[in-house]
Parts: structure tokens; sequence; C-alpha cells
């Protein structure tokens, strides 16, 4: 793992970027897919399964909220749209969606979601979405399946961005979106201009910046900061679904609401949630999740917080640094769990947080217990 040792993240901007980027791949800092793969892998669900949790997870996404409701509905194929609509009002306040898609939540869009879905894959997902391996280069296959997806109800750009990377992650349906559309990705396009050092290009729900935005100067830096990340840790994964996150976080470190594990811990906060709302359900699988794929270094439930960190948003604009502690030596990345090794994925041994586990080892009680 390279170390571009950066003293102050407020003007290191252009290498601080670059070591904010490994530093989220290697810590897993944006865990919703590999959760998502976890529970496909550990309940070894079929290809239509992995396409219905993909698009789950398109309506809301809160990976807690996707279990709750695949478990409640496994089979695509089953799906009843009146029995649907009548456990949606009966459950639906015990669902959690994240703030992009709190309105398919909020104005009950989600059942005409399905509905819309149904229309445009019919019974089988696997042999509609199948026409597309035809297409052997994969940003063309993106682009393809952008435009046939483009029909389901709610789904906007972003939505639909997000979406296909899901379909990525979890089936054998591999694409490649070619570029971030600069003009309209606002969000990644003010991390961008926090990069480049140019302030003034920032833009606030779509206001008018400081100063003119010169769209050909970011897209060059762009596409020569993906270059040199990729040269300089062939290693991790590097496109751009995860230039757009990360992008739009270390936008957000600025702006002192977001900090290195913010996205760890904020499932953390979900999953409490949703355990909460639904006690019938068995929830240890996403905890055995976390415990596998995270250092519990960046875990809540192995140290003496139950989400979301106040303090953290603070350390880069105040102090210049991403956190007060080390980061963490990795043996090697990954970007899901190895259900096949017995071992901690990715981490080298650690005393102190061995001892931990051994210590709640002793008094019989299991992960989820402790909140």
């Amino acid at each position: 793992m390279r170390d571009y040792n950066i003293l102050d993240y407020r003007t290191e901007r252009w290498k601080g970027f670059k070591d904010y980027y490994i530093k989220e791949m290697y810590s897993g800092d944006d865990p919703n897919c590999p959760a998502l793969n976890y529970i496909c892998d550990k309940f070894k669900l079929t290809e239509e399964q992995r396409y219905w949790i993909a698009f789950l997870y398109g309506t809301n996404y809160c990976v807690p909220t996707t279990y709750y409701i695949f478990m409640e509905f496994p089979d695509f194929e089953n799906i009843d749209t009146e029995k649907l609509q009548l456990w949606w009002v009966k459950n639906k306040e015990k669902t959690y969606f994240q703030t992009d898609r709190a309105k398919v939540k909020n104005f009950d869009y989600f059942v005409r979601c399905v509905e819309s879905y149904q229309d445009l894959v019919g019974k089988s997902q696997v042999k509609t979405f199948n026409n597309f391996f035809d297409i052997d280069d994969k940003q063309e296959r993106y682009k393809e399946i952008y435009d046939f997806t483009n029909k389901i109800f709610y789904f906007g750009r972003f939505s639909l961005f997000n979406y296909l990377e899901t379909v990525n992650n979890l089936t054998n349906l591999k694409m490649e979106p070619n570029g971030l559309d600069l003009k309209f990705a606002e969000s990644a396009r003010n991390g961008l201009c926090y990069v480049c050092n140019k302030d003034n290009f920032v833009t606030l729900h779509h206001k008018k910046p400081k100063e003119k935005i010169n769209f050909r100067y970011l897209q060059e830096k762009l596409e020569k900061i993906i270059y040199e990340l990729k040269q300089e840790n062939p290693e991790i994964d590097i496109n751009y679904w995860n230039v757009e996150t990360v992008l739009c976080a270390y936008k957000k470190l600025f702006w002192n609401t977001r900090y290195l594990g913010y996205y760890i811990d904020r499932q953390m906060e979900d999953i409490i949630k949703m355990q909460n709302n639904v006690v019938h359900m068995n929830w240890e699988v996403l905890w055995e999740f976390r415990e596998r794929f995270h250092h519990p270094q960046f875990l809540g439930e192995f140290n003496d917080w139950d989400g979301v960190r106040e303090k953290n948003k603070y350390f880069v604009t105040t102090h210049g640094i991403l956190d007060i502690k080390e980061f963490p030596k990795y043996k090697t990345y990954s970007s899901k769990v190895d259900l096949q090794s017995t071992k901690k994925p990715k981490l080298m041994s650690s005393l102190e947080y061995t001892k931990k586990r051994k210590i709640k080892k002793v008094e019989s009680k299991k992960i989820w217990e402790y909140f």
C-alpha cells in the first residue's frame, strides 16, 4: 500500500486526494456493495435473486432495509404487487431510506418502482439481461444497459449510475461507465474543484460559482488523476464509480460533514435502526460481514461509539489530518469477503483488538448484542 506522506490535507490537495482515495478503498469505507455481496454469497443466492437485491438497493441505498425487504420477498418472479402494496402500507415506517432516496419512501413510490421494473424485465431478469452479453465492450454495454433501464420509474441519472454499479458488483453482467458528466455531477465536480485548488469553481445546489467553471480544465485534471492513481496503485479498483464516490466524500471533508470511516459508521447506525424497528429478524449476517471485512479500528462495535462521530468531521478543516490514529497496515487489498477463507481478510494481527474479541467471547455475547 502506497503512503503519500501527507502533512496537511488542507493544502496538499492533489496528493492528498490520492492518499484519501486509497485509504477509502483499503478501509472499505464504501461498504454497501461488499455487504450485499456478502449476503449473496452467504445465502448462496441465485443470479435472479442477485439482480433483484441489486434493484431493491437502488430504491433505498440502505443495506439493512434492502436485506429486510428481500427476506420478505426473496423471489422476484413471485412478486404480487397487490400483496406488496399491503405489506408496504403496514411496514413502510419500519424501513429506512437514505436521503437521496427518501422521496421513494415519503411519496410512496416504492411499489410503483417495482411495477415499473416488472414491466421492463418481465418474468425473468436473467433472460432479459442476458441479451446484453452479446456486447463485448464493457463501456458500450454500460451505455446500452443504461439506456434500457432508463425507463424504470423514479430512477434518474444518478440513481441509474448507482444501480448499475450494484448490478456490476453482484451479478455476472459486467460493465463500466466511460466517464463522469461534470456538468451534471455537481457533488463529484465540487470534489474535483477542491482537488485542483479551484475553490472558486465550487457550487452549492447549482447556484452560480464565484468564478466561471472551466469544464475542459476539470476534465483534463480528472483524467490525469485517474491515470496517476492507476499507475501508482495498480492493485486497487480505480473506476469511475469509485472515483465519483470518493470525490463526493472528499468535497464533504471540507464541508465538515465527512471523515475517513464515515460510511462504515453510518452503516452501523442503519443496522441499529433497522434492528430496533424489525425485532423478529436475525441481523447477525450484517454484523458478521463488518467483522470479517473491516479492520476493527474502524468498527464502533469494537470500540466506544455506536454511529457517526461528529468530532471526526472537523479533523481535516481544523487539523489538516484524516484521523488522529495511524492508518492500519494492510496485507492486501480486497473489495469483498472471501467466504472460503477462515482468516480475517486483509488485516495484520493486532493484540489490542484480539483481546477485545476474547473478552466478548468469554462473556458469551455476540457482536450484535452490544447495543
